[in-house]
Order: structure tokens, then C-alpha cells, then sequence
């Protein structure tokens, strides 16, 4: 019956397989259901009934080139690693492809192939296509927004100024009585650019989800046209990028959540004020090296054309983290090739090696790499959870 045929079956495919010369082969084993109806005596005893029965027929295909493939070595000559550039990087790395590999080959032990996308979304679009060896670079936003994912996971974040996170500040003039985020309800706000996390759509989720109304927003196009509106009156408050200062002989990095975003301010008793150092720092006290502060967020960009600006502005409060660049690797990925590449990869960021090429500020302006974590992506759900990036398409 049907058991019967589904044994003939196995015979045939058996048989064609013996007519196919030395082609490469693999075992493929599957589950069938099999349905039949078994009679017997009608009796008080015994009654009709319906049997189902697992049968496992095995039966050997043959694959040839297609096995092949799947079988060569992820990260050999045959199947390199791919190596998915950011295309904000697109022509350096480009012009530099072939010395990227030739680096990460050697820092690997793999194979590798520089690609470069036309777009961020794409280098997760061609992730999906090659899972079993591909590697990407992206913006946090990019791999936390997309509708294309394939089990594609983010691993590192790449560190820029010691910290894996960029975020946001919200500057107000110095003899202003705002005292909370509260109190720039119905207040003209400068925007630096409408495509930054950090500094726009954090904050335009951060007004929606506390009912909070600016009676307008100004698009002033950068960082420091941002904080010089808020110096020369033209806004009431405005958001900008914001990088801790380093403190004084190197002793620790600045915490976020523990340090205040203006510690700087009344060091060793006050009479400090910023100047600029004959390189371009902006310092308060000297070097840090001599015991004073480096301060770095937007302001320092604009403090030779507005030396008063740290006098005359101060920051309300800052933002919600929100990732560097991500290292996504392809779902695929065994684990023995993960391992490699996470340890090769954070010990090559910190080695000298990196720094005229993915550590360059042409690439990728690494200083370091970091394991990513659950929490790296709260300010991204938070932002999606508001509905922000919707209103404004």
C-alpha cells in the first residue's frame, strides 16, 4: 500500500543515484506522515480504525557544484569573508579596498572581500543574501529601524572620544530661569539637522511623551550654528552634540549618570575660564596632562568666534545614549568564525596597525571596539515607541 510505495520511491532515487558518476552527494533525511486504514473482524472487540505512522525514508541526492559550495571553508580563498563597509565610507574604502583585506586578513586569519553598498539599508539586504559569511558596518538607527533583519545580530559598538554612545545636549542661555525640561513648553527651538538621533529625534520623542510643545522649531543646519542661535538670542533653547570633557591627569573617564555635563565649572574654587590652547583645545586649567580640563561638546567648535559662549550659555540637561556604529554579524555565522573575528577585530582597533586605515578619521574613526548590549538600544526603542520617525516621513 502506501508504506510499499514509498519504499519503491527510496529504491528508484537510489537507483537513479548509482547512474550518476562521482558528482559530490548529501544525505537528506525526511519525515513523512502516512495515513491508512487498517481492517479487521467487525466485532464488539474490534472496530475499524484510522492508523497514523511516522515513516523516515532516506534517500541520497545528487548536488554536485551546489555541495561543493556549501562545503568550502567560510573565510577561505573559495568563500571569503565579506566584509560590508558603511557607504559613508564608500570612496576611501574603495580607493582602499584591496589594503583593508590585505589588514583584516591578517589580523583574522580569513579570507576577505571589501564591499561597498549603495545605501545603509543595503548592507543588510546583501547580509540576507550570504548569511553564512558576511560582516556589516552600520549605524545603530539602520539595523534598530529595519524591516530586513535575517537574523542578522549586532556584536560590537565602535568606541569614538572613550565612549561607545553618541548623544544630545539641550543648551539655554545662561541668565535663563529654566530649570527642567518642563519649562521649554511653547519655547523656540534650534535644531541643528533633522536627521540625527542624538539631537533631534530623541528630543522630538522626548516632547511627545511629556506633552511638551515648542512654538517652533528652527532648522539652523549644524552644531554650531545651533549654539550660536541660542548665544545671539535667535532661539530660546537648542540641541546640540555633546562629548565629555577629559578630566583632569587622565585620572578616569567621565560617567554618564554620575558626572555632571559641566563639571568643569568652579574647579578648585572657580577663577578658571576656558581658553584656547595653541593646538585647538579648548581648556580650562591647562592640560590635562597638568591637571586641568579638555572641554569637547558643541560649543568648543565656535570658541574662537564666540570666546564668551561658555560664559554666556550653559546645558539644561542631556539626552539618552544612542549607539556608534554597529559590527553586525550575518546570522549564519558559525561561532568558531564569531570568535575569531570579535577577538582579532577589538585587539586590532587598539593596535597601532589600525590606525591609517579602519581607525582613520577618513574611515571609520575607531578608538576602540565594545560588546553590545540589551540596554545600548533603549533610546532607539524609545524613539520607535513614540512614533516619531513615522509623523515625520
Amino acid at each position: 500500500m502506501w508504506i510499499q510505495r514509498y519504499l519503491w520511491l527510496g529504491m528508484m532515487v537510489l537507483s537513479l543515484v548509482a547512474c550518476q558518476g562521482d558528482g559530490g552527494t548529501v544525505e537528506v533525511t525526511r519525515e513523512v506522515e502516512v495515513t491508512r486504514l487498517v481492517t479487521a473482524p467487525v466485532t464488539p472487540e474490534y472496530i475499524p480504525v484510522e492508523v497514523v505512522q511516522e515513516v523516515i525514508v532516506e534517500v541520497t541526492r545528487v548536488v554536485g557544484d551546489e555541495a561543493d559550495e556549501e562545503m568550502a571553508a567560510v573565510g577561505g580563498e573559495e568563500r571569503p569573508l565579506q566584509f560590508w563597509s558603511a557607504p559613508s565610507s564608500g570612496l576611501e574604502i574603495e580607493t582602499k579596498s584591496d589594503l583593508v583585506a590585505e589588514a583584516l586578513k591578517d589580523v583574522t586569519g580569513y579570507e576577505v572581500e571589501v564591499m561597498v553598498p549603495e545605501s545603509d539599508e543595503g548592507v543588510l539586504a546583501a547580509m540576507c543574501d550570504e548569511p553564512q559569511r558576511a560582516v556589516g558596518i552600520l549605524p545603530a538607527a539602520v539595523y534598530a529601524f529595519s524591516e530586513q533583519l535575517c537574523s542578522n545580530y549586532p556584536v560590537m559598538t565602535v568606541k569614538r572620544y572613550e565612549q561607545a554612545w553618541q548623544i544630545g545636549m539641550i543648551l539655554v542661555p545662561m541668565g535663563s530661569d529654566y530649570t527642567s525640561v518642563a519649562d521649554l513648553d511653547g519655547k523656540v527651538w534650534g535644531v541643528p539637522e533633522r536627521d540625527n538621533l542624538a539631537t533631534y529625534y530623541y528630543f522630538k520623542a522626548l516632547w511627545k511623551s511629556l506633552g511638551i510643545e515648542p512654538a517652533e522649531e528652527v532648522i539652523l543646519g549644524d552644531d554650531s550654528s545651533a549654539v550660536l542661535a541660542v548665544l545671539n538670542g535667535e532661539v530660546d533653547f537648542a540641541t546640540a552634540t555633546y562629548i565629555p570633557p577629559i578630566l583632569p591627569y587622565f585620572e578616569r573617564d567621565w560617567v554618564l549618570g554620575v558626572d555632571t555635563p559641566e563639571m568643569w565649572r568652579g574647579y578648585a574654587g572657580g577663577g578658571y575660564t576656558p581658553q584656547r590652547s595653541p593646538i585647538g583645545y579648548v581648556l580650562l586649567a591647562g592640560e590635562p596632562r597638568h591637571g586641568g580640563f579638555r572641554i569637547r561638546d558643541a560649543r568648543a567648535r565656535v570658541f574662537d568666534i564666540a570666546p564668551t559662549i561658555f560664559a554666556e550659555t550653559r546645558i539644561l540637561e542631556l539626552g539618552e545614549p544612542i549607539p556608534n556604529d554597529i559590527i553586525v554579524w550575518g546570522g549564519g555565522l558559525s561561532l568558531e568564525v564569531a570568535t575569531t573575528l570579535s577577538a582579532s577585530l577589538t585587539a586590532y582597533a587598539q593596535d597601532e596597525a589600525c590606525a591609517p586605515l579602519l581607525c582613520s578619521r577618513d574611515f571609520y574613526d575607531w578608538q576602540g571596539l565594545t560588546a553590545v548590549t540589551t540596554e545600548d538600544f533603549a533610546a532607539l526603542r524609545f524613539i520607535e515607541e513614540q512614533g516619531v520617525l513615522e509623523e515625520l516621513e
